[in-house]
């Protein structure tokens, strides 16, 4: 019975470690197997079109992750935050968490930046902006596996996830709460409800953005391979690697023949660049100098009034 509680309390650290060493090892077993040959001509069979295709993707996916940030920071009416400011600030929220890892303590310092709210406020958005996340890969998951059944039960499900979003909205979910009520950390389901089609939409644009570099043949259908990169963001996410960065890679080699490993890894890598890096240089690191560039002034301003204070 003692036991218990130090096994749940050791469970959030030891998880991540099991995860590192299994990844250590699997990546270790990948390199030695791997036909380097292969994997350059991989690279150099990834056309111009399939890049195009992931940029135009990854734009979809960010577009959807703003859209997301808007809806939470609208549901906080004590924010006086522009439509355009918090979408700018959740992809570039997004677009450092990324590369950098540690999402939860990098948006929370972001977006403290950003709408200067106080600390119930941020974990309203946190936690709103999360819930929507995870009910769009959640629901991804779902619909993958459903349409590996049967395509009926698949498009079932999406209807059912529409129905579900229609019903949120008439229930008001995507009303603003009033200011002085009392307030939920973690949103009701049918407050969350009216964002679970662009959610969804998003979880799909980014896994579009990995399966239009794929050569033909490497997974055997769209839901298989949605259920396995939805299963191994879940394993990137709990190991707590930056952007699940080398789990992700060999969960995803796990699943496939080796014959298919050099053109997936070709196709990760260049998705890496094109979802990680490019959204990092264009939104990510733009938002740290236009913040940068801001403080300035208000440090000027700072110092100018407690100066005349004196």
């Amino acid at each position: 019975m003692t036991a218990w509680p130090c096994l749940r309390r050791a469970g959030p650290v030891l998880l991540p470690v099991v995860i590192l060493g299994l990844t250590l090892f699997e990546i270790r077993r990948q390199a030695v197997a791997m036909d380097w040959t292969a994997l350059r001509m991989a690279f150099s069979r990834i056309g111009a079109v399939s890049l195009w295709e992931c940029v135009l993707a990854t734009a979809g996916s960010f577009m959807g992750l703003a859209l997301i940030e808007a809806w939470a920071v609208r549901r906080q009416p004590s924010l006086e935050v522009s439509t355009v400011t918090a979408m700018y600030t959740g992809a570039a929220s997004h677009a450092l968490g990324h590369v950098l890892g540690w999402h939860a303590v990098l948006g929370t310092l972001v977006r403290r930046k950003a709408y200067h709210a106080d600390r119930p406020q941020l974990l309203r958005i946190l936690f709103a902006v999360g819930a929507a996340v995870f009910a769009g890969a959640a629901s991804s998951l779902a619909i993958g596996a459903a349409a590996l059944h049967s395509p009926l039960s698949a498009w079932l499900m999406v209807g059912g996830v529409m129905a579900f979003a229609v019903f949120g909205r008439r229930r008001g979910g995507g009303a603003t709460q009033a200011p002085g009520s009392r307030r939920r950390i973690v949103p009701r389901l049918q407050h969350a409800a009216s964002i679970f089609p662009i959610a969804l939409l998003e979880a799909a644009a980014g896994m579009t953005a990995l399966w239009v570099l794929l050569p033909a043949g490497t997974f055997s259908s769209w839901p298989a391979f949605v259920v396995t990169c939805v299963l191994a963001q879940a394993i990137g996410v709990a190991s707590h690697a930056p952007g699940g960065l080398g789990v992700f890679e060999a969960a995803m080699l796990a699943s496939v023949p080796a014959e298919a490993r050099p053109g997936l890894l070709a196709a990760i890598l260049a998705y890496r660049a094109l979802y990680g890096l490019l959204p990092f240089a264009t939104l990510g690191v733009p938002w740290l100098l236009w913040r940068w560039l801001h403080r300035r002034p208000a440090a000027a301003a700072c110092q100018a009034a407690q100066l005349d204070a004196g």
